[in-house]
């Protein structure tokens, strides 16, 4: 477990309902992207929006800060990162590839199994297909 995940662990056992969130941390133009993370309890009260994204070219990443410490992403979760910290997206989010400790297949596990309840608990979803091109406003028409 990386000492990102080790400072903001899961418990895994019985019905636990451990989720992690992030919060996107104001900049500016190129500033490099910060989010800060923490651990909630999954239920009602939980004020959160999940996203649902392709994760796009596993070689096409770029880094991020999350708690100070640097962590990789793919490059269009990176660009959704970028747009909602420049429209000043202000609540928590739910995002699998950064809130789940993808090395530990426990964790993986736990979490994926938990992912019908994560979205249903989620104030909001917010659905990213990449930035504006022709083909994804095809799609979307």
């Amino acid at each position: 477990m990386s000492s990102l995940y080790a400072a903001a662990p899961l418990t895994l056992s019985g019905n636990s309902t451990n989720i992690r969130l992030v919060e996107i941390l104001p900049g500016h133009g190129d500033e490099q992207i910060a989010c800060r993370m923490h651990v909630a309890v999954l239920d009602k009260n939980t004020e959160y929006t999940a996203l649902s994204y392709v994760w796009g070219d596993e070689t096409l990443t770029k880094k991020i800060k999350i708690n100070g410490k640097t962590f990789t992403i793919r490059g269009n979760l990176w660009d959704f990162l970028h747009e909602a910290r420049r429209s000043e997206f202000k609540t928590c989010l739910w995002i699998d590839a950064i809130c789940i400790d993808q090395t530990a297949d426990e964790e993986r596990s736990h979490q994926v199994a938990m992912m019908g309840d994560i979205y249903s608990n989620a104030g909001n979803v917010v659905v990213w297909l990449g930035l504006r091109s022709k083909s994804i406003a095809r799609a979307v028409s």
